[in-house]
């Protein structure tokens, strides 16, 4: 499976979650979203898939198999037709083989490329420059928030510092965590200071820097996929709602929710310049934060239920078909790929029309093939003339000597319909470089 193709997979699976995250928003537990946001990331990291027979993309297989049994049937009509012009694509025939190229190099590669980098490096200056303003933040020795991180039990060393350049607490770091606090907090009391620290533990217990690097890596590989942009943005909002719903219940009655949404409001007024790979408290959109806490709850059997039914129905859904599902429908494939042939033939007993649409070994080409050669003329080449029959290593660099005397092409007869008469030339294109 190429990237293309597994990004355009995804796209099913990333409006499924949307359509889900909508309508089950506050009713089920945060982390089932970060779960289906996971799901997502499979599909757009591995180049496999689980099988099931209860699949979209079964069904999408079963309308892609019936489309081509009637695009077979219209192909037959017109090339049973003498002399009829059934050209739904010079180009497209021609890359079917792969001798035939225009160039030597993958412009969309290229492109691709440069688009992963630039989409690379606007999260990482960002986070790099973040990072470099507050190497010289001042660890900050205070024994009751030492004595608080060891009672949570984290087996990496977890450091707290305080930095002037910021305004609000963010957390970065994976093996060596890193809380941030600002230097000035004067507008938070005692109780919203023990919410910032909570919550920012969740964080790291989470490993949620983690895993907003793995969204960083899958953007930048599927820029080009406006659907997965929605994914990343949607995701870290619910990076930060499920660490919300940890914190509440986690700490039980202990905190209460009114004040928890309150210190939100409070640090939401203060803002900080961005770094894409960070977990802040409050920078998340505020409104739907403050509706998720009051209207966070404990986790009752059927919430449980409902999210196992959502997790499963959704693997299910968008999982591939069954390997004996697949081969059927490949075989089924193959019989109408079989059975569309039906060339024009000559006086001469040759078969003439253009290739068969059908990338299958069983389908034979016709014996002259219809290509459009110099100056718009429209014939016929002779497959034969396409592989050049060479005996001998002489002949073999004589071949090579002629193709690259042209400039990498060698022309070949374009016929009339009886494979006769010539009435131009046709140039093929080779796809490897002719050595010096």
């Amino acid at each position: 499976m190429t990237l293309f193709e597994m990004s355009l997979s995804s796209i099913a699976i990333v409006l499924t979650v949307i359509v889900i995250r909508a309508l089950f928003l506050h009713k089920l537990p945060k982390k089932i979203f970060l779960i289906l946001w996971g799901i997502v990331l499979c599909r757009l990291f591995l180049p496999f898939s689980i099988h099931s027979e209860y699949s979209i993309y079964a069904l999408m297989n079963y309308v892609a198999l019936y489309v081509g049994q009637t695009n077979a049937m219209q192909e037959q009509l017109i090339i049973s037709k003498p002399g009829s012009f059934a050209e739904a694509n010079i180009n497209s025939v021609i890359s079917n083989f792969p001798i035939l190229s225009v160039a030597s190099f993958n412009w969309i590669e290229i492109i691709w490329f440069v688009g992963a980098m630039i989409s690379a490096f606007a999260f990482l200056i960002p986070h790099i420059r973040f990072c470099h303003d507050n190497k010289m933040a001042i660890p900050l020795k205070d024994e009751k928030i030492s004595t608080w991180i060891a009672e949570h039990h984290i087996k990496r060393q977890v450091q707290v510092k305080q930095s002037e350049n910021i305004n609000i607490p963010v957390t970065y770091g994976i093996l060596m965590p890193i809380i941030l606090l600002p230097k000035s907090m004067k507008h938070l009391d005692e109780e919203q200071l023990r919410f910032v620290l909570v919550h920012e533990m969740i964080h790291i217990k989470h490993f949620d820097v983690l895993l907003k690097w793995i969204f960083f890596v899958v953007v930048s590989v599927h820029w080009f996929n406006p659907f997965v942009w929605i994914m990343y943005v949607l995701a870290n909002r619910d990076i930060e709602l499920c660490c919300d719903e940890t914190v509440l219940r986690t700490t039980g009655g202990e905190f209460s929710k009114t004040s928890y949404a309150m210190t939100l409001i409070s640090l939401e007024e203060h803002k900080l310049k961005v770094n894409p790979i960070g977990n802040y408290f409050s920078r998340n959109p505020i409104e739907e934060r403050i509706v998720s806490i009051m209207k966070t709850k404990k986790n009752t059997v059927l919430t449980v239920l409902m999210a196992f039914i959502v997790i499963a129905a959704t693997l299910a859904s968008f999982s591939t078909v069954s390997a004996d599902e697949e081969n059927s429908l490949t075989n089924n494939a193959t019989v109408v790929a079989k059975k569309v042939p039906n060339y024009s033939i000559n006086e001469q007993g040759q078969t003439y029309g253009p290739l068969p649409y059908f990338e299958n070994e069983q389908v034979k080409e016709p014996d002259l093939i219809r290509m459009e050669g110099e100056n718009g003329v429209i014939g016929y080449i002779k497959a034969t003339d396409m592989s050049p029959s060479v005996s001998s290593p002489e002949e073999a660099i004589a071949y090579q000597e002629s193709v690259k005397a042209t400039g990498g092409y060698i022309s070949i007869p374009l016929y009339e319909s009886d494979g006769k008469t010539i009435i131009s030339q046709f140039r093929m294109y080779l796809n490897y470089s002719i050595p010096d």
